[in-house]
């Protein structure tokens, strides 16, 4: 359950001011109509700002004044039920509003765009912007953990009509599978640890953007990119792999192929400990991002060249400004 911290936060997130977010709480905690010394009494609001801030409230259908003993204003809040409901209405109404308005002046982007993802939360959030964003179709290669953080917004997506197709890195099915996964049977956990030295985490969105990560206990890292040719490699390694495992699956000859892969001296020479974690994490450290002038930075590390004081020349655009 969130504490009171955090309940104000998340009302200061939808809208309200840290003051109105106290008040609301002190309303709804108390089971009846209270007046303003007893709002700023309960929720420490000051008293001398307390009736403006229960105006507020009152302004945006928050709460409801009433009459209390003697005919005194009391207050009555909006049951959190309904007021949350009137939230989600006119912020999906204010959304829909802004994405029609934003698609008419949207220009399409000539520069691609690459950038690092540090952190578990950082990756996984990419991951779910490309799955809410998602208009087509979803590519996927996950481990179980990754998956069941995965599993509600790729649900949303299937449901509203998206192809979602997975590699699900087990043995075993997910107890409730999204759309259509394919077990990656030829490698058990520990096996695919040795090999890739990560829980590889893979997200393709409409065969244009992409997340790659990869993640050690809690250390994570990766990058997003919508450079054709990278989306390309990695949606196309995950066709790649859907189909070699249906069809060894088919053949029902997984557990020789798993053998072959893991023992055959002629396989184990293209299967270096850890590869995949060294390469994602050189990708991350050396991904590049876009100015606002969508000119592309070049990759972090030594480069030639500079002036006197060892600065790096800047990215210039080629012709004129746009304007100018």
């Amino acid at each position: 359950m969130l504490g009171v911290d955090d309940l104000i936060a998340q009302l200061q997130f939808v809208g309200m001011t840290g003051y109105e977010a106290k008040a609301y709480i002190a309303l709804i905690s108390a089971g009846e109509a209270l007046n303003g010394y007893e709002v700023a009494k309960r929720s420490g609001v000051p008293r001398s700002t307390v009736y403006e801030v229960l105006g507020k409230l009152k302004a945006r259908n928050a709460a409801y004044e009433v009459k209390g003993d003697g005919d005194a204003t009391a207050y009555v809040p909006m049951p959190p039920t309904m007021l949350l409901s009137r939230i989600r209405r006119e912020t999906e109404a204010s959304l829909d509003s802004l994405e029609h308005s934003l698609r008419h002046v949207t220009t399409q982007q000539t520069t691609h765009l690459t950038h690092p993802l540090s952190g578990r939360k950082q990756l996984i959030e990419r991951c779910e912007d490309l799955i809410g964003a998602a208009q087509q179709s979803l590519l996927l290669f996950a481990w179980p953990t990754e998956y069941e953080e995965l599993a509600p917004l790729l649900r949303r997506a299937a449901d509203k009509g998206i192809r979602v197709e997975m590699v699900y890195s087990s043995m075993t099915q997910p107890e409730e599978p999204v759309g259509y996964s394919v077990l990656h049977r030829t490698a058990n956990d520990e096996e695919s640890l040795a090999s890739l030295g990560c829980r590889l985490l893979i997200v393709g969105m409409d065969n244009e953007q992409v997340v790659i990560g990869g993640l050690v206990e809690d250390e994570a890292w990766g990058v997003f990119a919508d450079d054709p040719a990278i989306v390309l490699v990695a949606t196309e390694l995950l066709r790649y792999e859907l189909s070699m495992q249906l069809v060894l699956a088919k053949l029902g000859v997984e557990e020789k192929a798993r053998d072959v892969f893991t023992t055959d001296p002629e396989v184990q020479r293209f299967r270096t400990p850890g590869r995949a974690a060294a390469l994602l994490q050189r990708l991350n450290q050396t991904a590049f991002a876009v100015e606002p002038s969508r000119e592309p930075l070049r990759p972090a590390g030594s480069r030639r060249g500079g002036d006197a004081n060892g600065q790096q020349p800047t990215a210039r655009r080629k012709g004129p400004r746009a304007g100018s």
